[in-house]
């Protein structure tokens, strides 16, 4: 379940000029198939190098070493630039902090033992924040959460409610001065909670350490390259908490565009006149990198509609600039360029890295269609695979139930197909649509031919 769609991914690739495809067809398509935040970085190097490569200014470094960077984007009337594309994701918080699984975890408990759905669950965490931001974990980590699901506490709070569906029930579990409160709700079907979990992965301490090493690690890699040109980071979202929320200008505190400025450009103390010398404002922060001349970041922008519950997804492009020292320089209207190449003639956004990584099993249409009269819409993938046998007849029903009756009322109807047609997706998905009409009389039922006057 790609950001963009395989179709649309498949048609990047051949966008790109054929000796920059010869050169990283291989790696991109072996990522890609990788599935979860690998998947993502390499949708993102994608999508960059497709939108950098339009009239041919795009060329990729000789790849006769590790570590150089993926691309050299040459603007038109400008000067050629280093161009490194890397994605952020918080992976590694995940696995430490499962406490947004929790409420599943509880539910599918609860269902396996009454049957159906009847209530909904809440969960609330209080974990106290440690000194490198995060919060001290009440849980254990994602690897270990289906061993805290079988300890005696969990037994027997999801016992009680399978006992007593109808009543509400509280589950209080405490880990030192973190404490995880589980409350079942009967006859509702909307769960909440606020979650340390999340906090974990907005910016903080920890989170700008991690960022600030991705950051030294590709000024590093841009120096050893030794290009002898200016140097452009695309930092993208690959399911990274901390680049979602909203950017503010480097002038503010505790930032992430504040860290990144700090790191790129370095900034001078303020202090303002006293009778007894200067009054110390702000402490100066030394630049630490002078390989960098920008730094853009790609996030997934998504606009709801309320009337309608249409969301319309679009690539925002946030760009911080070094304003100190830089070892090549970089004119504000070659990076204007970069940015509305980005920016500009973006393929259909299908989802977000948050959903995006979560891949799923299904074609995009699954469970879906329509039926008007005699005429049927189903998916063109589930249709497909009822007919080549890869999903059995049983399964078909299961997953399109609604379908599959009207097809079977038609059939016993006495009707048959008369036409069939693929109406082609406009939205980039992966899935067509199958339209079917059932305006024929089956052949093999004489009686409606005479009654009707078939041939």
């Amino acid at each position: 379940m790609p950001i963009f769609g395989n179709r649309t991914l498949a048609a990047m690739l051949r966008d790109l000029s054929v000796e920059v495809r010869k050169q990283c067809q291989a790696d991109i398509v072996g990522r890609l198939n990788s599935g979860g935040h690998t998947a993502l970085a390499a949708e993102w190097e994608l999508f960059v190098l497709r939108q950098l490569s339009r009239d041919d200014s795009l060329r990729l470094p000789p790849r006769d070493r590790p570590g150089v960077p993926d691309a050299i984007f040459n603007p038109s009337g400008g000067r050629p630039m280093v161009v490194e594309v890397t994605a952020l994701n918080d992976e590694e918080l995940e696995k430490r902090f499962a406490d947004d699984a929790l409420g599943m975890l509880f539910y599918r408990a609860i269902n396996r033992l009454t049957g159906d759905p009847v209530g909904s669950v809440d969960v609330h965490t209080s974990w106290p924040i440690g000194a490198d931001g995060l919060p001290q974990p009440g849980l254990p980590p994602r690897s270990r959460m289906h061993e805290f699901m079988k300890t005696q506490e969990v037994r027997q709070f999801v016992r009680t409610i399978a006992t007593a569906p109808a009543e509400s029930h509280r589950l209080e579990h405490r880990q030192g001065n973190a404490s995880t409160i589980v409350t079942f709700r009967p006859g509702s079907d909307i769960s909440s909670g606020s979650v340390s979990g999340l906090v974990a992965r907005s910016f903080n301490p920890h989170n700008r350490g991690r960022l600030v090493r991705k950051l030294r690690g590709k000024a590093q890699q841009l120096s050893d390259a030794d290009l002898q040109l200016p140097a452009v980071v695309v930092l993208c979202d690959a399911d990274c908490r901390m680049l979602r929320e909203t950017l503010s200008t480097h002038h503010d505190r505790d930032t992430l565009a504040r860290a990144i400025f700090d790191h790129i450009s370095g900034r001078p103390a303020r202090s303002w006149p006293g009778p007894h010398g200067p009054w110390m404002v702000e402490r100066g922060v030394k630049q630490q990198t002078t390989s960098i001349n920008a730094v853009v970041i790609l996030t997934v922008d998504e606009k709801w509609e309320r009337l309608t519950n249409h969301v319309d997804r679009s690539v925002k492009a946030s760009v911080i600039r070094n304003l100190g020292a830089a070892k090549f320089s970089l004119d504000d209207a070659d990076l204007s360029s970069l940015v509305n190449r980005l920016q500009n003639d973006v393929p259909p956004v299908l989802r977000s890295p948050m959903n995006a990584k979560q891949k799923s099993r299904f074609s995009d249409n699954e469970g879906g269609g329509q039926v008007v009269g005699n005429r049927v819409k189903v998916s063109m993938l589930a249709l497909q695979d009822l007919l080549t046998g890869r999903t059995s007849h049983e399964t078909f029903v299961t997953r399109h139930g609604f379908i599959a009756e009207h097809l079977i009322r038609l059939a016993e109807q006495g009707h048959c197909i008369s036409s069939l047609r693929v109406v082609k997706d406009e939205k980039g998905r992966d899935d067509d649509w199958v339209e079917l009409d059932f305006s024929g009389i089956d052949p093999r039922n004489v009686k409606p031919l005479v009654e009707r006057g078939g041939e």
